[in-house]
C-alpha cells in the first residue's frame, strides 16, 4: 500500500447464542465474535487489521482490495448510514507505511 487511503467496509453483527455475538466483514469475508456487540466489533476490527497487514507484507494488499472491488474513498466522502440494526459502515484506513486501522 503506497498511499493513505480509506475504504468503506460493512460489518454485520448478529446474536448466535445467548451470550455470543458474531461480527462479519462482508467485503473481506472475515468474521470474529465476542460476548457483547462492542467486543465483537473490536475483535473483527483486529482481525481485519491482521489480515490487511499480512496482505501488505506479502505485497498483495492492492491486488486483493481491487479484486474484492474495494476502491479508495475520497476524503470528502462520508460513510453511508446504517441500513438496518447491527449493520455498521466503517472505514478501513491504510497509511503510507502500510499501517492499517479500522475507524468509524
Amino acid at each position: 500500500m503506497k498511499h493513505l487511503a480509506r475504504y468503506e467496509v460493512t460489518i454485520a453483527v448478529s446474536r448466535e447464542a445467548k451470550r455470543r455475538w458474531v461480527s462479519r466483514c462482508e467485503e473481506l469475508n472475515i468474521a470474529s465474535c465476542g460476548s457483547t456487540i462492542d467486543e465483537a466489533m473490536r475483535n473483527v476490527e483486529d482481525a481485519i487489521e491482521v489480515y490487511m497487514e499480512t496482505l501488505d507484507e506479502a505485497g498483495e494488499a492492492d491486488h486483493v482490495l481491487a479484486m474484492k472491488e474495494l476502491h479508495p474513498m475520497w476524503r470528502s466522502e462520508h460513510l453511508k448510514p446504517k441500513l438496518e440494526p447491527n449493520v455498521f459502515r466503517t472505514a478501513l484506513v491504510v497509511d503510507a507505511k502500510g499501517g492499517v486501522a479500522v475507524r468509524a
